[in-house]
């Protein structure tokens, strides 16, 4: 299946794989076209600080309760203290990166993995090289029965 394979590309991210999913969709964000489908990628931990204090990932309401009792728990110290917590999603897609790259995202990284394990190939149908890849399960319509993997953001 198409999520199996993209499972099998994303085993190997350098993060904590409860930080995102992936779900694949025919009409998720849009129509997709004719022969396609759509693998849409979404954080858990959006509107997310990490506490330097334990390393995980808080929302503002429940970063609130974990310091509400301690001896500066008051309001504005929480909130002094929030801020200066790093965003989630920056740390996670900073860890993706290549050393002192800047951030990717887990969408990009995945296809950054496809096209290193799949390289592009001239098709006499495209101007364009494509990705082609092998999925179990589904017989694509392209050489050797591969399906095309394509990058798009909406």
């Amino acid at each position: 299946s198409i999520e199996a394979f993209v499972k099998s590309i994303l085993k190997d991210a350098p993060v904590n794989p409860s930080l995102f999913t992936c779900s694949a969709s025919f009409t998720t964000p849009k129509k997709a076209p004719p022969g396609g489908c759509w693998m849409n990628f979404q954080y858990t931990v959006k509107e997310s600080r990490i506490n330097p204090e334990d390393g995980k990932s808080y929302t503002y309401d429940a970063f609130k309760k974990l310091y509400q009792d301690s001896i500066d728990g008051t309001p504005n110290n929480v909130a002094l203290k929030w801020q200066k917590c790093r965003d989630s999603i920056q740390a996670l897609e900073k860890s993706l990166a290549d050393q002192d790259g800047p951030r990717i995202s887990i969408a990009r990284w995945f296809m950054d993995k496809v096209r290193s394990k799949y390289p592009p190939v001239d098709v006499p149908w495209s101007s364009q090289p494509k990705t082609l890849v092998a999925c179990d399960g589904i017989q694509g319509k392209l050489g050797d029965g591969k399906l095309s993997v394509q990058w798009k953001r909406l």
